[in-house]
């Protein structure tokens, strides 16, 4: 997708909501690999089943959290902080980088805040959304002091703030492979919620929640959002639904098995379907079979079956408090 090709009128976003609690824990994996995530504002790492937790930041307040943390094949950690500052750790907690703003710096009246930063699996770029905010510098008493313009998806170099793609209208990065990337659109009327898109080229539009839609219909479906493909591309989970506290819509983790970009996924499975509620982003195992994501009372993870039909799903409650988990290869550092 160029910059600038969507350009719709946005529908009205979605609330931070609740989700339902359970009492569980998840079984365990096997592979070398961890979960990045975030625990009482800090940056944490555990291994697949949510053992041998440890802290890599030290200074994160409920306040003042660390955010949106990722992982590169390689084990190189980015999360943000405050508005717009990106933070790059190795596994120990050790900073590789000065922290630095990824969006300029504020640009009066315009006041950027960036979400959702994703490293490419080779560590070689990061992929996050710009929520763009005005702020009026003399507002009248009776008008709200701001306006929310929107969102934008930017790709920058790791090592360097400026800007490669600059994707309007999108939100929720997520890498395909070093080059390709997801974008969503889960608020624009009558065009298609996922978008693929290529690091310093154009992508284009995939698919969106109907597949045949009534012209007189206002609407396209849910809103789809926030997804990630497996590393073999044949599963795609994604968020479908208002994830909302205020709209009584149905929220769900939606599984889909894919054949192909940009063929049509089928549909295969919804899981912890509910309404008034808020998921962050899944996040698949490395081998694809398992599928991680946080809700308000923890991060949550369930087997997820290969082919067709249903999943075999069994969510279990993986990590008690904690959220934002993100699943990759790299396994735990050894202790010292």
């Amino acid at each position: 997708m160029a910059a600038g090709a969507i350009g719709r009128t946005p529908r009205a976003g979605a609330a931070v909501a609740l989700a339902a609690a359970a009492l569980f824990v998840a079984p365990a994996a096997v592979q070398a690999d961890s979960i990045v995530y975030v625990k009482r504002g800090d940056v944490w790492l555990a291994k697949p089943d949510g053992t041998g937790a440890r802290a890599l930041t030290r200074n994160g307040t409920p306040r003042n959290p660390y955010r949106s943390p990722s992982q590169s094949d390689a084990g190189t950690i980015v999360a943000l902080k405050g508005k717009r500052t990106l933070h790059v750790l190795n596994r120990r907690g050790k900073r590789l980088q000065r922290p630095r703003s990824i969006t300029g710096g504020p640009m009066p009246p315009y006041d950027p805040r960036a979400l959702d930063v994703r490293i490419s699996p080779g560590g070689g770029h990061v992929a996050f959304t710009i929520w763009l905010v005005v702020r009026n510098q003399d507002p009248d008493p009776n008008e709200p002091a701001g306006e929310d313009l929107g969102t934008q998806v930017w790709v920058t170099k790791l090592r360097n703030a400026k800007a490669i793609n600059i994707e309007r209208t999108p939100q929720s990065p997520s890498w395909i492979d070093n080059r390709r990337f997801l974008v969503f659109t889960p608020f624009l009327y009558h065009t298609e919620d996922v978008w693929t898109a290529v690091v310093g080229g154009r992508g284009g539009p995939w698919f969106q929640d109907l597949e045949v839609v009534d012209p007189l219909d206002p609407t396209d479906g849910a809103p789809l959002n926030s997804g990630e493909l497996t590393r073999a591309q044949d599963k795609l989970a994604l968020i479908r639904g208002p994830n909302s506290t205020v709209v009584a819509d149905p929220t769900s983790i939606r599984v889909y098995a894919v054949s192909g970009i940009p063929a049509r996924p089928v549909a295969r499975c919804d899981l912890r379907t509910a309404s008034r509620i808020r998921y962050e982003p899944p996040t698949w195992s490395p081998d694809g079979r398992a599928l991680a994501w946080s809700e308000d009372d923890g991060i949550w993870s369930t087997p997820i079956a290969d082919g067709a039909g249903d999943c075999a799903a069994q969510p279990r409650r993986l990590i008690r408090g904690a959220g934002q988990p993100d699943w990759g290869p790299a396994g735990m550092p050894r202790r010292r």
